[in-house]
């Protein structure tokens, strides 16, 4: 976490032009890119959540001020057009293609809407992409998906899987799906889709309709059922510092605001059986802290240690919190009393993992094993003391996990896993692709204002 650095063509010691803020969800400043007017740098902020959270900013080198410009893209290029004495062209990497929109680099004005110019790019999970365009308008690129080997960032699917590993597809679209969570009847899923919209949608498994519940250009993630499956709680940018919000489940009603953070992004992880208590995760994703909906503008300190403290879950009996934790240097998941988490703490995993969730029977303990992706299963008691069975591998780990966020759910029963499936990674391109004069394609494919 380091932001951006200068130093003169001569040589020297380098100057620190920008420092991520943690208070606000930063975690790094990364791919800077020089606009012709020598002044102005685009790059972009990864921020906590997930890698596919990149905001591209324009920052003034003279007067330090910084200025968003797009959600949700990486590693912009500005593609000009000056000897037209038009406005030019932002490409950026979002949702594993290149996309383009028109832009004025003096008002620092994006117009229009992005359109997508390259279907798929090799992109790392970082959000570099691999693509370069030089001031004669020539663009080269090497095709691919995600080099994170999850195939393509476009066509992941929903399947349910059995304990002996065995895929069942659900009847869903394609689409870019990020943390599912099944409803409490079972009979509904809520999944944010990691698009160039990034919103919330509602899969009836009956009907089989996929429904939009968030509408806008802010970034909504991390759904959550209420216990009584009419509400879902999610975070959200739409007002600045992420802050947790909710909406009825039909999507009736308004969107409400629950909290009201000034200083630190907040993201759900868990909600209590009651109803009552939210487990956030606050200092920049480092700790966790908890929320009473009877008050929520009062966020209180859960738990604090070396590392980052994410993915949080409270057991069906709202006695006890599983969470990973990188205290040791590696994430482990971890279990505490709750909600007096200092009461004690037993270690559930001895050779990396994370993601955890209970039963809903409280007898198991899954989690994702940091080593190959696999679903490992815990069994758990907790009378007359907590103890920890040992592991068992349910099947392997051919499934979605790249953010940081638990990419998957049980079914009521304990029979079967929500997993989200991207297709079979294509062998790496040995090729390049090289387009001359693509300034002109650009003209004809992302129209004028």
């Amino acid at each position: 976490m380091t932001g951006l650095l200068s130093v003169a063509a001569s040589g020297g010691s380098p100057k620190i032009l920008t420092k991520p803020n943690s208070a606000t969800g930063e975690l790094d400043h990364l791919f800077p890119s020089i606009l012709p007017d020598g002044r102005t740098v685009l790059f972009t902020v990864m921020m906590t959540g997930s890698t596919e959270n990149g905001q591209i900013v324009a920052l003034d080198l003279k007067t330090g001020s910084r200025k968003t410009l797009i959600q949700a893209g990486t590693q912009a290029e500005y593609v000009s057009l000056a000897a037209s004495g038009q406005p030019g062209y932002l490409v950026y990497a979002s949702g594993g293609a290149l996309r383009a929109v028109r832009f004025d680099p003096e008002r620092l004005e994006v117009l229009g809407d992005p359109v997508v110019v390259v279907d798929q790019v090799a992109t790392e999970s970082t959000g570099a992409a691999q693509f370069s365009i030089s001031r004669n308008g020539s663009f080269v690129f090497v095709p691919g998906g995600l080099a994170d080997g999850a195939g393509s960032f476009e066509g992941r699917s929903l399947v349910w899987v059995d304990r002996r590993g065995r895929e069942q597809p659900i009847n869903a679209p394609l689409r870019p799906y990020v943390t599912p969570r099944i409803s409490p009847d079972g009979t509904r899923i809520a999944v944010a889709i990691a698009d160039q919209e990034q919103d919330i949608w509602v899969l009836d498994l009956a009907r089989q309709p996929l429904t939009r519940l968030t509408f806008g250009p802010s970034v909504e993630q991390a759904p959550l059922w209420m216990p009584d499956g009419r509400r879902l709680v999610f975070g959200s940018n739409r007002a600045g510092i992420p802050n947790i919000f909710w909406q009825l489940a039909d999507g009736t009603g308004t969107m409400e605001q629950l909290t009201a953070s000034q200083t630190t992004p907040l993201v759900p992880f868990a909600i209590s059986p009651d109803g009552k208590v939210l487990v956030v995760n606050i200092a920049g994703g480092s700790d966790l802290g908890l929320v009473r909906l009877d008050n929520p503008q009062q966020i209180v300190p859960l738990v604090a240690a070396p590392g980052n403290q994410i993915n949080a879950e409270i057991s069906p009996d709202g006695h006890w919190l599983a969470y990973q934790s990188g205290e040791s240097g590696q994430f482990e998941v971890y279990v505490r009393p709750f909600p007096n988490v200092n009461a004690g703490r037993w270690q559930v995993t001895s050779g990396g993992g994370g993601r955890p969730l209970w039963a809903r029977n409280q007898n198991e303990l899954f989690y994702v094993a940091s080593r190959d992706g696999a679903l490992m299963d815990v069994p758990v008691r907790m009378t007359p003391t907590f103890s920890i069975g040992s592991p068992t591998k349910l099947f392997d780990g051919r499934y979605y996990v790249a953010p940081p966020g638990r990419n998957y759910d049980v079914s009521p029963d304990g029979q079967k896993f929500l997993m989200v499936k991207a297709p079979a990674s294509a062998a790496a391109s040995a090729s390049m692709v090289v387009v001359l004069n693509w300034s002109e394609e650009l003209k004809q494919r992302v129209p004028t204002r």
